[in-house]
């Protein structure tokens, strides 16, 4: 049996994975969405954008309290509010809350850089390629398992 470089990394990786289902498992919904709720693609549109837009303002937040605060607490953090927004997704039943369900996924999106920043920090750079690329690969089955 071969042996595993980082076996730490393990739950860093599933953890990741179930995140990233999340930002895809809507996709396949999308057009019964438009139905149900009488709106529009583009409404629709902003519904998941909503997500990325959230995230691209909270996680350098993230990045600087898990600096400050350390990088498991923060990531637990994250996680939580993660799991929160999915709970809210699941019983969501108007527009409104699928919306407040993908921003809270959105502020809370500090799994992304907390991630490379523990990878950074527990990996010596010799391997650090190979793990940034593993990030990858998880987020491309995340993508390909979700729908």
């Amino acid at each position: 049996m071969v042996k595993r470089k980082y076996p730490e990394l393990n739950n860093l990786w599933i953890g990741l994975f179930v995140d990233i289902l999340g930002l895809f498992i809507i996709i396949p919904h999308l057009p019964s969405l438009v139905v149900t709720y009488h709106t529009t693609y583009f409404v629709i549109g902003l519904l998941v954008a909503s997500n990325a837009v959230f995230s691209l303002f909270s996680a350098p937040i993230w990045g600087k309290l898990s600096d400050k605060y350390g990088r498991k607490p923060m990531l637990l953090i994250a996680e939580s509010g993660t799991c929160t927004a999915f709970l809210i997704l699941a019983f969501s039943n108007s527009l409104p809350m699928l919306f407040i369900a993908r921003i809270v996924d959105g502020i809370f999106g500090g799994n992304f850089p907390i991630t490379k920043a523990i990878i950074t920090d527990r990996v010596p750079p010799k391997d650090r390629g190979i793990q940034m690329t593993n990030f990858g690969v998880v987020f491309t089955l995340a993508g390909l398992v979700a729908p």
